[in-house]
Parts: C-alpha cells; structure tokens; sequence
C-alpha cells in the first residue's frame, strides 16, 4: 500500500507538472490530458508485462502461475509503454507531438522521486553484497540499494536540472531526448551492481532497455528543431509590449 500510494502521488504531481508545463507553451490542454491518460494506461500495461522477462525461469516453465502470482513492475517497461502510448496518442497534435512528448518527459522526474522512494521505502531493489552509504540490509545481507541509488544519483539532480534549465525557451524535444540520453546510460552503469541479473543474449534486461533508450534519446535529438520553441506571450520583449499599450 505504501508503495501504491507513493505511485499514484507520483502519478498526481506529474500531471500538475506537465498541465503547468503546457501552459506555458500554450498547448492544448485536452491533447494533454489525452496524452498523459495513453502514458499511463499503456505504461502500467507494459511494466506489469516486462517484468516476467527478469524471470526467464518462470517463463519458460509456467507463464500461466507467473502471471497470475506476480507482483510489481519494471521500470523500464513503464517508460517505453508510456512514451509509445503517449505517441499513440498524438497523432495529428499541434503545434506537434515533439512539444507534449518534451512537456510530459520534463514533468515525469517529478513523479519518479516519489516513486523511487517508495521502492526504497519497500525495499525491493537489491543489488550485490556491499558495505558504505549505499548498503542496507536485505534478509539480513547488507547489499546495494539500487532505488537508494537512483533516487540520490539521478531522480533528484535531473529533476533539478530541469527546473534551472526550464528557466529558458528549448527546443521541442530537448527534455525528452535530454532525459533519455542521460538515463539510459545511467542504467547501463547500475546494471553493473545487480547480484547475477538475467541475460538474453550477451546482454542483461537492463542492459538492452538502457541502450534502446540511449537511440531513441539519440534519434529524438537529431530531430529536434533549429529554433527554441518560445512561448506566444513571451515572444514579445518587455520594451514592445509597454509601446504596444499606448
């Protein structure tokens, strides 16, 4: 339940978030409400999904009981699922879909703090067998918190990052392509302290996601566009707008 609750705050302050965010673009709000009720129910849908590929085990003797007996949700799942139905649900959006895609990836970090907290809170990230300011007891191991990590490592300071570089007009898309190039190798890192992660082939779960991530931040900056996109109401300087009144 804590968990839960911690999510679904996650779920509320991003959405305030992204709203504010819009609004200071002036894009639509219904094509943003729209976008974000895709990014969640096709998120939650996937991260519940990827998870069984952690269990490749379960999967290859009874997908049936894994899918009826577990719990929790992968991170990355909900990211991809969410920015697929998002795009899903853009499709003929104006000014473009770039603009809400970097509205919603600028506010999602907000909601991540939160929902990272409650994985440290539960506990349910550990990494190997460690000791110094990022090992807590597992069962009665002292391992690496891998959410402990992520929290004070990478949510909290892109989420400031993002708050001081908002303070200026960006292009479309430069939130969004900023936070995926800078995730996804952060969790190709991570993975290096996972006790004995899962592989397909000569990569891990994480370490696939973390490079898909990496190209799509890689392929969404090629495509951003020359210009800062700045705000109608900020496009006239301060000077012009008192001459304007007269």
């Amino acid at each position: 339940m804590l968990f839960a609750g911690l999510v679904a705050l996650g779920v509320v302050l991003a959405h305030a978030v992204v709203l504010r965010r819009a609004g200071v673009l002036r894009l639509r709000t219904a094509a943003v409400n729209q976008m974000v009720g895709a990014a969640l129910a096709a998120g939650f849908l996937t991260a519940y999904l990827v998870k069984f590929l952690y269990n490749p085990a379960g999967l290859a003797g009874n997908p049936a009981a894994l899918l009826a007996n577990s719990t929790g949700i992968s991170s990355f799942g909900g990211i991809v699922g969410g920015l697929l139905g998002a795009l899903a649900a853009l499709r003929g959006a104006r000014p473009s879909p770039l603009a809400y895609l970097d509205a919603l990836a600028f506010a999602f970090p907000f909601g991540w703090i939160l929902g990272r907290t409650g994985c440290v809170l539960v506990k349910d990230h550990p990494g190997l067998p460690a000791s110094g300011p990022f090992a807590r007891d597992f069962a009665g191991i002292l391992r690496y918190d891998l959410a402990l990590i992520e929290l004070l490592a990478f949510a909290l300071p892109i989420t400031l990052l993002f708050s001081w570089l908002a303070r200026r007009p960006r292009r479309s898309g430069f939130f969004l392509s900023t936070f995926l190039i800078t995730y996804g190798p952060f969790r190709l890192l991570l993975d290096a302290l996972h006790d004995q992660p899962p592989r397909y082939g000569p990569l891990t779960v994480d370490q696939w996601f973390g490079l898909l991530l990496t190209a799509a931040g890689l392929a969404f900056f090629r495509s951003l566009p020359p210009a800062a996109q700045t705000p109608p109401a900020a496009a006239t300087t301060a000077p012009e707008r008192l001459s304007a009144r007269h």
